[in-house]
């Protein structure tokens, strides 16, 4: 290849190279431009929850500061004017960055976002969450799903109006969600802590010591088999009494105690078995009866709670607006 060939190759070379790497930067605008475009229609139509976040993602792709002009002014018809008055404030520091050319090009678009600055300012709601001493080691503390940093704990955090989700939680420990509501220009302090847990006793030793033991279940158990057996054994003897009528007006026939006719026979018969059953009733139930006194006096005390007892617990927590749920226990 001449020399004169070869220049033109590295020419025609480096040529490529630049447009292969300005095709990614001119496909980035591309959509930025298409993002932009389609969160204005969004935004004229007053749907600023698609609008808003089409038109932060074009600024993402492409900071432009006319992009981010239009991002505040879409936040703060949504009403996310805490969102909105960040977005105006960092829209003006850019501004003070341009040239003198550019700066004209943003015509009134300063001015317009300097008063909204000072019209939106006094009406952004304030947070001030703060953790009381009693709080474990490790609790994290979320707004909305964000992880609070501890050097913003104390402080007074400016807040989109409306509903917002408060969480405190330790690794592997309890959690529990607050939810708060802000109007404009109103301001709230919320000391977050673990109401603490009542002294719950272990379930089984609860359970043992407002039930029944082992040893007071036997003893009502014998107990009511032995006054069944009384029963059963004085019902017995009332029927021996009975048989024994009706064998002393049907045995005395032709002058013999023991020539019976067929109804005394029967009668005999029966007064033999009731006159049994009624003493083993009444025998066994007595004994049965005294097993149980013995089982219920001599029963001892039920034992104390374990210090370590295991215990789970949920409960309602009234919180500054509206409830909150509380999960604790140890495993």
């Amino acid at each position: 290849m001449s020399r004169a060939g070869g220049q033109r190759f590295l020419a025609w070379s480096c040529l490529a190279v630049s447009l292969f790497a300005a095709a990614p930067a001119a496909a980035g605008k591309d959509d930025s431009n298409a993002l932009f475009d389609a969160g204005v229609l969004q935004m004229e139509a007053g749907r600023y929850a698609e609008a808003c976040p089409s038109i932060e993602h074009s600024y993402e792709l492409d900071p432009r500061p006319g992009v981010l002009y239009t991002l505040a002014e879409c936040q703060s018809k949504w009403g996310r004017i805490a969102a909105a008055v960040t977005r105006y404030q960092q829209y003006l520091k850019a501004y003070d960055g341009l040239s003198p050319v550019k700066k004209k090009l943003q015509t009134s678009r300063p001015a317009a976002a300097r008063a909204q600055v000072a019209a939106l300012s006094p009406q952004v709601p304030k947070l001030t969450l703060t953790l009381a001493p009693s709080a474990p080691a490790g609790t994290v503390v979320e707004r909305d799903g964000q992880l609070v940093p501890s050097a913003s704990l104390g402080a007074s955090m400016p807040v989109d109006p409306g509903d917002h989700v408060v969480r405190i939680s330790v690794p592997g420990g309890p959690l529990r969600e607050l939810n708060v509501t802000l109007a404009r220009s109103e301001s709230k302090s919320l000391v977050l802590e673990f109401p603490k847990a009542p002294v719950v006793s272990d379930p089984a030793a609860r359970e043992g010591h407002r039930g029944l033991s082992g040893r007071r279940l036997t003893a009502f158990l014998t107990g009511g088999f032995g006054l069944a057996g009384l029963v059963i054994g004085g019902g017995m003897g009332g029927a021996a009494l009975a048989k024994k009528g009706v064998v002393d007006d049907h045995c005395n026939v032709g002058g013999l105690v023991e020539a019976c006719d067929h109804q005394g026979k029967a009668a005999a018969d029966d007064l033999k078995a009731f006159a049994l059953a009624s003493t083993v009733g009444v025998v066994a139930g007595g004994a049965l009866v005294v097993v149980s006194t013995v089982l219920f006096v001599t029963e001892p005390a039920a034992p104390k709670p374990a210090a370590s007892a295991r215990w789970i617990r949920a409960s309602l927590v009234p919180g500054p607006t509206t409830a909150s749920v509380l999960v604790q226990g140890t495993w």
